[in-house]
């Protein structure tokens, strides 16, 4: 055909095409923009991108993670204010913002006025974010203050919605109502919110499929109900005054909770599916199971995030709870743990034995460095003392003697027996790690897939993967990472990794694959 067509009009068919493909390619990145700043860069590639993203009606996002000091933060506010005061459009799906709260340092004579007029100056910016989406009737809506570390955050007073008043007064009653008919997410961190503005909001919104709360220091009870239908995703984490809460959700199908330990808060949670715990309330998951009877049953995946507070309320002796969690249709569980080098980790296990349809377990590790320890000429005297301080046993209660145990002459300050005394002490808590491993010999027959993240090789990760080995002789792949968290760094052993290892093939089940990563396998 384009051998007979003639060449002009061949010319204009090819130009056609060629503008068409353009304009297609001209549009079409920019919608996919969630940031006003890449949007504006695509001004250098086309003019006719310049004024487009003002109009974009998808997703609108802000956020820098550098705003600790109070001048980075007021730079930010200002670029979102103008960013905000440019975009032309109707409606937006989604609005986003997330920075960390400033702190500012003042001297309480002199400079207070100064503090409290800035203070003012931002919470009145965040009114305009929230007037904002109510105007745009965004579907999704984030505001998060703690962007970066949360322990970094809360320094100065935070950004407060106390009563449904204020919410009122920023946005009017009107255009709120309109747009809570609307919105499908909400996520507040690190922001003071009540529990009559969250249960205001619920009871609003009756599309509502996804509630973030985190951080809030005001937060002190809370009742989820009503005619939350559409409502499947729930978390509310680190939310210190936290006393009291009630969920009755139908729908829910994944819920997080991380902090205090309550008293069980779920009612009437039928398709809750998927659960995440923290903080306190891991613990009584995992010691007072018979609290929890009434919905772990139909948890398919499960997260438990371990304390190294948790870690120390396990049995000194290794001994196992009375009662276990009954998760019989249990597909996933991952553990984070946090642990000291010699805390014993085969205790955890319990939890593949209480899961007969588990197939995939991951535990996530963060071991905490020890105390800095002086070294004296007397090997063994140092291998107990590096013990013993992790064991947080104290040397007074065997020598009678309130000094560090670095500082201490075997020679001339320890009384007879001491070592001898030591030495039985180390023994029994390593006892307990292997007591543990004894309680939970046993054979699971679905367990496929164990990852094993943040290894550092010491004698507790190592123990912990061939107690495993033993237990799941139905395994198809192990994956070790050593890839964990820059603080363990320093702790990795790298020899000890590969002697691990080989360990490791050595007791693989038939057909089972080990697979390394990170650190220490290169």
């Amino acid at each position: 055909m384009d051998d007979v067509m003639p060449f002009s009009i061949k010319r204009k068919r090819d130009l056609l095409i060629k503008k068409k493909k353009r304009k297609t390619d001209d549009v079409m990145p920019l919608n996919r923009c969630s940031k006003r700043q890449k949007a504006a860069r695509t001004c250098i590639l086309s003019q006719r991108w310049r004024y487009l993203w003002k109009y974009t009606t998808c997703s609108i996002q802000f956020y820098n993670e550098g705003t600790l000091e109070f001048e980075a933060a007021e730079k930010f506010i200002n670029s979102v204010n103008e960013g905000l005061k440019l975009h032309q459009g109707e409606s937006i799906e989604q609005f986003k913002v997330g920075f960390v709260y400033p702190s500012i340092s003042y001297r309480p004579n002199k400079d207070t006025e100064f503090a409290i007029e800035r203070q003012s100056k931002v919470n009145h910016d965040i009114d305009g974010w929230i007037n904002f989406a109510m105007e745009k009737q965004v579907k999704v809506f984030e505001l998060n203050m703690a962007a970066g570390p949360l322990d970094s955050t809360g320094l100065w007073r935070n950004y407060s919605i106390p009563h449904v008043q204020k919410l009122l007064s920023i946005s009017g009653e009107v255009k709120l109502l309109k747009t809570l008919t609307t919105l499908k997410s909400f996520r507040f961190v690190n922001i003071r919110i009540t529990q009559e503005v969250v249960e205001f909001l619920l009871s609003h919104c009756p599309l509502l499929e996804q509630v973030y709360i985190s951080a809030s220091k005001s937060l002190k009870r809370l009742k989820v109900a009503g005619s939350l239908t559409k409502l499947r995703s729930m978390e509310i984490s680190n939310c210190d005054s936290l006393k009291t809460m009630k969920v009755h959700a139908p729908g829910l199908v994944s819920f997080t909770y991380i902090g205090r330990d309550i008293k069980v808060p779920f009612k009437k949670v039928p398709l809750l599916s998927e659960l995440t715990i923290g903080g306190d309330y891991a613990g009584s998951f995992i010691f007072d199971a018979h609290k929890h009877s009434s919905y772990c049953r139909n948890l398919k995946k499960l997260k438990l995030k371990v304390s190294r507070k948790v870690v120390a309320d396990i049995s000194p002796i290794g001994e196992l709870p009375s009662e276990h969690p009954q998760l019989y249709n249990l597909k996933e569980l991952e553990l984070d743990i946090t642990i000291e080098e010699d805390d014993g980790l085969c205790f955890f296990t319990f939890l593949t034995k209480c899961s007969p349809q588990l197939s995939r377990l991951t535990i996530k590790l963060l071991f905490l460095p020890g105390p800095e320890r002086c070294i004296d000429e007397y090997t063994e005297w140092n291998l107990l003392i590096k013990e013993v301080t992790k064991q947080r046993l104290m040397f007074s209660e065997l020598s009678g003697c309130d000094r560090p145990l670095g500082s201490i002459s075997p020679l001339r300050e320890v009384q007879p027996g001491v070592i001898e005394a030591l030495r039985q002490y180390l023994t029994e808590a390593r006892a307990a790690d292997r007591n543990a491993q004894e309680a939970t010999k046993f054979c699971h027959k679905r367990l496929e897939v164990v990852k094993l993240v943040g290894f550092i090789g010491c004698s507790s990760d190592c123990n912990l993967a061939l107690h495993l080995l033993r237990i799941a002789r139905s395994l198809t792949k192990m994956i070790i990472d050593t890839e964990g968290h820059p603080k363990c760094a320093s702790l990795m052993n790298k020899k000890a990794i590969r002697v691990c290892v080989e360990q490791l093939k050595a007791n693989l089940p038939p057909g089972a694959e080990l697979s390394t990563h990170g650190p220490g396998f290169t």
